[in-house]
């Protein structure tokens, strides 16, 4: 037999672990979350949407998600774009404006560029 205090003592100990695992704030909003992101995933063609679904982490897809709603609202319009350590597959590169200079930043394409031991003074290095 449960003591009704003890009861009530789960039941409040259940909730404040819905709330630390959850996140307080996420807890009221999280279907608002789940239907904005199926919302945005829903956006993109048949290839694209099945790689968001089945292939990325679910949090990369949130958080593309907030990426391109950050992106769209501010308006932003970019020249140039660096790919630090990706490649040109990166799905953020889709969320953008196509007019854009791409540059890869990549370890296995140029081994100096990440040489945290070279002088990086010179004029070589300056832009």
């Amino acid at each position: 037999m449960i003591f009704p205090k003890a009861a009530l003592l789960a039941k409040r100990v259940k909730v404040a672990w819905s709330y630390i695992l959850l996140g307080a704030r996420a807890v009221p909003e999280r279907a608002a979350t789940v239907r904005t992101v199926a919302s945005f995933i829903d956006g993109f063609a048949d290839g694209f949407r099945l790689r968001l679904l089945t292939h990325m982490d679910p949090a990369r897809v949130v958080s593309l998600e907030a990426f391109g709603r950050f992106y769209a609202d501010h308006g932003i319009r970019l020249n140039k774009v660096a790919v630090v350590s990706g490649s040109v597959t990166e799905p953020e590169l889709l969320l953008l404006n196509q007019n854009f200079e791409l540059s890869i930043l990549s370890y296995e394409d140029d081994h100096e560029l990440f040489d945290l031991g070279k002088d990086w003074s010179g004029v070589e290095w300056t832009d």
